[in-house]
């Protein structure tokens, strides 16, 4: 399925939908870094944050509460 929509990318919508699809899918896999670990055991990466996803376009960086979010261009996920 996963593979199935990332080939199928004929739109911007669809293309827009497999990117954060198959970000997605990479979040469902790492559930264990979401789940209550021991005190002995580290964490790999951080729990995902609003900062960590930035929305730009053009270019430019936009804000959280701009209205046409929706029309940015690129979405970049940052791991900590």
């Amino acid at each position: 399925m996963i593979e199935e929509m990332a080939k199928n990318q004929c739109t911007e919508t669809q293309k827009a939908l497999s990117q954060l699809g198959v970000g997605a899918f990479f979040f469902a896999c790492r559930s264990c870094e979401y789940l209550k670990v021991p005190q002995s055991e580290q964490r790999r990466t951080d729990i995902i944050r609003i900062r960590n996803i930035r929305f730009l376009l053009d270019g430019v960086v936009l804000s959280h509460s701009y209205p046409r979010l929706e029309f940015a261009d690129c979405v970049s996920i940052t791991f900590e």
